[in-house]
């Protein structure tokens, strides 16, 4: 049983990597058509008032946010995965 949960592992944390990407994309299309407050509230009212920076700076800081999970569970992945040139 250790042999092939630990041999699944790395394709456990792809496959969650992959949702996380799809649970950004919808955080942000619900945040940006629904929200009443929050980044994409901000983001939706400073674009109506004709604001660029501030729009700017919101797209900016959910890319920053997304990149930071993304390397999160890329470091997960890069712990979990077997070594097969043990030296």
């Amino acid at each position: 049983m250790t042999v092939r949960l630990r041999s699944a592992v790395p394709g456990i944390i792809t496959g969650m990597r992959l949702a996380m990407g799809g649970a950004w994309t919808s955080i942000v299309a619900v945040g940006l058509i629904a929200a009443t407050s929050g980044l994409g509230y901000l983001i939706n009212n400073a674009g109506v008032n004709l604001q660029t920076t501030l729009v700017l700076s919101g797209i900016i800081s959910i890319s920053i946010l997304a990149s930071c999970s993304t390397a999160c569970s890329a470091c997960c992945t890069a712990a979990s995965t077997p070594r097969t040139d043990e030296r």
